[in-house]
C-alpha cells in the first residue's frame, strides 16, 4: 500500500472521528437546550402563578377597599344620624319644664351661651352691665364680646335694662363692705382675683393698699365705661329700681331668669327657660318696668356704710335718677320704712 492510499485511510478516520465527536456535542446541546426550555417554561409558570397571585390580591384589596370604603360611608351617616339626634334630644332637653341651674357662677355662663346663639333678639334686664367682671372674668369677656357683636349685627334687636348707678353702687357696698379686718382677710383669700381685675382695670394699684370704697369706685367706673363705650348703640336703660327678678332672653325663645334674694351674701339662683308664658312674663316685666317712673324699694343693710364712704344719702340717690323728681315723697316713705 503506497503512502498516498495510507494518508486517506488516515484522513477518513479522522474525519469520520470529528464527525462522530460533532453529532455528540449536538446531542448534548440538544439535551441542554431541552432543559433551559424545561427551566425557561416552569420560570413562565411560576411566573404566571405569581401574576395570578398578585391578580388575586389585588382584587381582594379592592374588594377589601371597596368594603372600607362602604364601612366607612356607613360610619359617617350613622355618626350624622346620632348627631342629629343629640341635637334633637338637646332641644327637647331646653324644652322641658323651667329647671335650676346653679348660683352665679354656674347661671352666668348660660347667659353668656344663649346671648351668643341669639339670631333675632337678645333681652338683657340685670341689676349691673359689667356681668363677671370680678367674679368671673373669662366669661365676663365672652359676655360684653358677645354682647358687642349682637349690638353690631343690624338684623338683632338688643335691649338692655340695668339699675341705676346710685342703686349699683349701694348693691356693691352692699356685697362687698368690709370693715377692717375683715376686708384685708378678705382680700388675701381673692388675692389671684383681686390681682387679676387690678391689672385689668387699675394699672399700679396695689392689692395690699387697695380700699374697700376703692375697690367699689372701680366696679362702678367699669359700669360706667361699658355704658358709655361698648353698650351707647344699644337699646340700652338704667331704671329706678333694684332687681330683685332678672334674666336674660334670647328671641323669645329661651331665657336664663335669675332670683336676687338680697341676703347679706347676695345669693342668687338661676333657672332657665322655654315656657312661653313664662318668657311672656319676663318681656311684660321689661317693658313695665322700662316705662315707669316710680321706684321699686330695696333693703339695703349697709346704707349708713354707703353714706358715710361715698357722701350720698341713699334716698337722694335714688331720688336723683326718678323721672321729673316724681313720687319723690313716696319713694322717701318706703325707703323709711326699710
Amino acid at each position: 500500500m503506497d503512502v498516498f492510499a495510507i494518508l486517506n485511510i488516515t484522513a477518513f478516520l479522522l474525519a469520520l472521528w470529528q464527525t462522530y465527536k460533532a453529532i455528540e456535542q449536538t446531542r448534548e446541546a440538544r439535551k441542554q437546550l431541552e432543559k433551559l426550555d424545561s427551566l425557561q417554561n416552569s420560570l413562565l409558570n411560576k411566573l404566571e402563578g405569581q401574576q395570578q397571585l398578585l391578580s388575586t390580591s389585588n382584587d381582594r384589596v379592592s374588594e377589601q377597599g371597596i368594603k372600607q370604603q362602604e364601612l366607612l360611608s356607613a360610619a359617617s351617616v350613622q355618626s350624622l344620624k346620632l348627631q342629629s339626634q343629640l341635637e334633637q334630644l338637646e332641644e327637647v332637653r331646653l324644652a322641658l319644664t323651667t329647671r335650676y341651674i346653679g348660683q352665679y357662677l354656674e347661671y352666668f355662663p348660660q347667659i353668656v351661651s344663649i346671648i351668643e346663639r341669639a339670631e333675632k333678639e337678645v333681652v338683657l334686664f340685670l341689676n349691673v352691665p359689667a356681668q363677671g367682671c370680678f367674679s368671673d372674668p373669662t366669661n365676663h369677656l365672652r359676655y360684653r364680646q358677645a354682647l358687642e357683636r349682637k349690638i353690631l349685627d343690624e338684623n338683632v334687636n338688643v335691649e338692655l335694662t340695668f339699675s341705676n348707678e346710685g342703686l349699683r353702687r349701694a348693691s356693691n357696698c352692699e356685697r362687698f363692705w368690709k370693715e377692717e379686718p375683715e376686708w384685708g382677710k378678705w382680700k388675701n383669700d381673692n388675692v389671684d382675683k383681686v390681682t387679676k381685675f387690678l391689672s385689668t382695670y387699675k394699672k399700679g394699684q396695689s392689692v395690699s393698699e387697695l380700699t374697700v370704697s376703692e375697690f367699689i369706685e372701680i366696679l362702678a367706673g367699669v359700669d360706667s365705661s361699658l355704658l358709655k363705650r361698648e353698650f351707647v348703640n344699644a337699646d340700652c336703660r338704667e331704671i329706678d329700681a333694684g332687681l330683685t327678678i332678672g334674666f336674660c332672653l334670647a328671641d323669645g325663645k329661651i331665657a336664663v331668669f335669675v332670683l336676687n334674694p338680697f341676703m347679706d351674701n347676695s345669693t342668687s339662683y338661676g333657672f332657665m327657660t322655654s315656657d312661653t308664658k313664662l318668657i311672656s312674663a319676663l318681656n311684660e316685666l321689661s317693658h313695665r318696668q322700662r316705662g315707669m317712673p316710680d321706684v321699686t324699694p330695696i333693703k339695703f343693710t349697709n346704707t349708713d356704710l354707703f353714706e358715710k364712704e361715698f357722701g350720698l344719702d341713699i334716698r337722694d340717690s335714688i331720688r336723683m335718677h326718678s323721672i321729673d323728681g316724681k313720687n319723690d315723697e313716696l319713694l322717701s316713705e318706703d325707703i323709711e320704712k326699710t
